[in-house]
């Protein structure tokens, strides 16, 4: 699958910055505003494209994340994956086949609030036999799920500095990242300027980290999304510093899509989730979960892996981003304890 050179500079200039210009973009894609408007269009018509937000979840005040993987006794019909359609935490809901059957990434502000959603679910999976094993989101090194407007109405913007209109303009922006300061205003009753000003004063706020797209995904790509658990053994952390070399030089100089679109160190049942994602399901495979079974093998990788099917509530974005610069990496021995 070859994509022009012109192509994934634009892929990479609207995932690093949705709102960048076209003349920004032609830059970057070393070619005219027309060739760039032309294979915008082409990439929408072909992939789709969500603009959107990457949020800091934490300064949003929702500190308690979770990837969950559900094993059904007996398959679930669309019928019965209704009970996600009003469920203002799942922010993110897969089909998939393989080690679980179903995949949800859950959001909320406190552990209390969690817990309360997660029995419910349970009793209401409760027919399918549903085992659901939670992992908690540590941080994102890499990648991120789209946050839904019906979570973002709840939180108190007041208490992050910002009014009513402020979380209109990034609830607006959460939808279309790319919407002009016309709209914004008209949308909203102010006039540009303030607009302006007041997109500048959400950003100071630090809710948001990044001004994102995402594509639809097509039938061509194979989404891989698997947990892994260690028996952390002697020079763990040199075995994590060879496995993060790979995950930012694994693509080389420009792809048209990263191959690792999450990753996230968690807690819990789990101490890794990752989605690796390609053309070529063997090739997804190798980089995926083998790649932890062989630098982490000293250290007993177990994986649960599953392909994701379809994705029938929220987004699991892809994109192509410059992962060498946007790479969160932390040492776990140098963190704070209390």
């Amino acid at each position: 699958m070859e994509y022009s050179y012109a192509k994934r500079a634009i892929l990479r200039g609207l995932s690093e910055n949705s709102r960048e210009s076209v003349t920004k973009l032609a830059e970057l894609a070393r070619c005219s505003r027309l060739t760039v408007k032309n294979n915008l269009e082409a990439i929408e018509k072909e992939f789709g494209i969500r603009y959107t937000l990457e949020f800091n979840e934490e300064a949003l005040g929702i500190g308690y994340r979770h990837f969950i993987k559900i094993n059904l006794d007996r398959p679930i019909d669309d019928e019965g994956l209704k009970i996600f359609d009003n469920d203002k935490v799942a922010q993110m809901v897969a089909t998939t086949e393989g080690d679980f059957d179903l995949l949800v990434y859950a959001a909320t502000p406190t552990g209390l609030a969690y817990i309360s959603w997660e029995t419910r679910l349970a009793m209401l999976l409760s027919e399918y036999g549903a085992e659901i094993r939670p992992s908690q989101v540590a941080l994102f090194h890499i990648g991120f799920v789209e946050l839904s407007n019906e979570l973002l109405e709840n939180i108190n913007f007041r208490r992050l500095g910002l009014d009513d209109t402020d979380k209109k303009i990034v609830m607006l922006l959460n939808k279309n990242s790319r919407a002009s300061f016309a709209r914004i205003a008209n949308e909203t009753g102010i006039n540009e300027d303030t607009a302006r000003y007041r997109l500048e004063r959400i950003k100071k706020a630090g809710i948001i980290k990044r001004f994102t797209i995402s594509l639809e995904a097509p039938a061509s790509f194979n989404r891989l999304a698997y947990f892994v658990n260690y028996k952390f053994s002697k020079n763990m952390e040199a075995r994590g510093k060879l496995a993060r070399n790979e995950y930012q030089t694994m693509d080389g100089d420009l792809p048209f899509v990263n191959t690792y679109q999450l990753l996230a160190p968690t807690t819990g049942a789990y101490r890794f989730f990752a989605v690796a994602i390609g053309p070529d399901r063997e090739k997804v495979f190798e980089k995926g979960v083998m790649l932890q079974r062989n630098i982490f093998k000293e250290d007993f990788p177990s994986v649960a892996y599953a392909w994701i099917k379809k994705v029938i509530k929220g987004n699991l974005p892809i994109r192509n981003i410059d992962i060498k610069k946007a790479y969160n990496t932390v040492i776990w021995g140098s963190q704070p304890t209390n």
